[in-house]
């Protein structure tokens, strides 16, 4: 998710504003890492707006401006990089249960 945010992030403060055509740039960000495009668009969604579902991004782009969309993307990667060290605790933790139930 981290990776995603950060590659529209680089698109959108080095390319053209606004984006000509946001989705086709999505698009290519989830082929090029071989994931579906939704595993790229709902955290964008997500940290654009603060829902899973709303208006069509490339409109909620013009109406934030490339200041506060790349404001918000780069906010979300700090709250999932934040989350990591939590994530791993639990993964691990929940590792460590599963070999003792298997004992």
């Amino acid at each position: 998710v981290l990776q995603y945010l950060e590659l529209v992030a680089a698109q959108l403060q080095d390319g053209e504003w606004p984006p000509t055509d946001f989705f086709d740039l999505v698009k290519q960000i989830a082929s090029d890492n071989e994931v579906g495009v939704g595993k790229v668009m709902k955290p964008l969604r997500c940290a654009l707006t603060g829902a899973l579902g709303g208006p069509e991004l490339a409109d909620v782009l013009n109406i934030l401006g490339r200041e506060q969309s790349i404001s918000r993307l780069a906010k979300a990667g700090q709250l999932v990089e934040n989350l990591r060290p939590c994530t791993s605790q639990v993964h691990g933790d929940v590792a460590q249960l599963v070999r003792a139930s298997e004992s």
